[in-house]
Formats: C-alpha cells, sequence, structure tokens
C-alpha cells in the first residue's frame, strides 16, 4: 500500500492510495495527518471493505414451504374433515411424517398464526399451543379454501 496524491480540496485533507491489490482509494480527513496514521486508516477502510464484500458474497437459503402445497393442502384438509380435531390427534398425525414434512407442518402452523394475528386481529399473546392450534383449527373450519388458499398464498384466481 502507498500514497500516490496528497491535495487540500474544499477544506479536507484528501489522499490517494494504491493498495496492495492494484486497486485505489481516496480517503478524506478534516486536517492533515501523517502518512502513517493515513495508511493505517487506508487499512483499516480496505479491511472493512472486504469484510463487507465476503459478507455480501454469503449465499441466502431461500425457505419457501408453498414449495410442499401438497402437505399443507393435506394438513388443512384433515383440518376441514375433522373440525374437533385435538392437540393429541395432531401430534399423534404428525408422528406419521418424516421429521421434514412435520418441520414444514410446525412451520406452517406457526407462520399462519403469526399472520393471521397481525393481518386479521386474532389474538394470541399469552395462550399456549394447544389454544394457538385451537384458534388456527376454528379459523381453517370456518374460512373456505378458496379464501385459506389466497391467504396462504398457493391459490390461483377462479375466473
Amino acid at each position: 500500500m502507498k500514497i500516490l496524491e496528497r491535495e487540500t480540496q474544499f477544506g479536507m485533507y484528501s489522499v490517494l492510495i494504491q493498495l496492495d491489490d492494484g486497486n485505489s482509494m481516496r480517503l478524506q480527513f478534516p486536517t492533515v495527518i501523517p502518512d502513517a496514521d493515513v495508511l493505517i486508516e487506508a487499512q483499516k477502510t480496505a479491511d472493512n471493505n472486504n469484510e463487507i464484500q465476503l459478507y455480501n458474497a454469503i449465499e441466502t437459503f431461500q425457505f419457501n414451504i408453498i414449495d410442499n402445497v401438497g402437505l399443507l393442502k393435506e394438513f388443512i384438509q384433515k383440518i376441514k374433515e375433522n373440525p374437533n380435531v385435538t392437540f393429541n390427534q395432531y401430534n399423534t398425525w404428525l408422528e406419521t411424517k418424516t421429521w421434514y414434512e412435520e418441520a414444514i407442518i410446525k412451520y406452517f402452523v406457526f407462520t399462519l398464526a403469526t399472520n393471521l394475528a397481525n393481518r386479521k386481529g386474532i389474538e394470541l399473546s399469552d395462550l399456549t399451543e394447544t389454544k394457538v392450534l385451537q384458534k388456527l383449527r376454528d379459523w381453517i373450519v370456518t374460512t373456505n379454501l378458496r379464501t385459506i388458499e389466497k391467504v396462504i398464498g398457493y391459490g390461483t384466481p377462479n375466473i
């Protein structure tokens, strides 16, 4: 790393620095500072930029439970067919699923319940899991399938 040029512009001390990788950067300071301090600041900035680039390069996982629409439809259909399903029956049914399917259903229940609480005014605070499942069950039972599909995001308009 080396300093290529120094100048004062608009009341600021401006320094052009060439980095070890051949790139350059311009740093500005309110006053003239020693070259050693300029290089320390340049290294800090380069390290920070490098860290940002590494962070930005991290691939984000995409979690989309709608990819498992068949499983979600099965879950909804089970509830519609048995409007008095209990927590124990729900857990027994979950035990017939793979760990992956069980996780998808539990995530779906959580997401649907919290979205209904936020958007439809269903109060969930201070409730047990059993009570939340009862409220969710009641909503599924009393809501027509087309509306459920629209709310969830896998419905298609019936034109």
